[in-house]
């Protein structure tokens, strides 16, 4: 029996080696949702650029209509 027991020790370690695989994949399933924020974050950031280009482009057609009004 005290055999027997020991051999369900060994298994039981077994299955904590194989949580720990599970432990590796939960990380590695962290890591590829942190991979899709930042390329959120990316688009987001590229979004703002375009934005804040935008604005620039209406600020200077603003500030040649005022010119035009100026030369008027």
């Amino acid at each position: 029996m005290h055999w027997r027991r020991r051999r369900r020790r060994r298994r039981r370690k077994r299955r904590r080696r194989r949580e720990g695989g599970g432990v590796a994949a939960a990380a590695a399933v962290v890591v590829v949702v942190a991979v899709v924020l930042a390329a959120a974050a990316a688009v987001v950031v590229v979004v703002v650029v375009v934005a804040a280009a935008a604005a620039a482009a209406v600020v200077v057609v603003v500030v040649a209509a005022a010119a035009a009004v100026v030369v008027i």
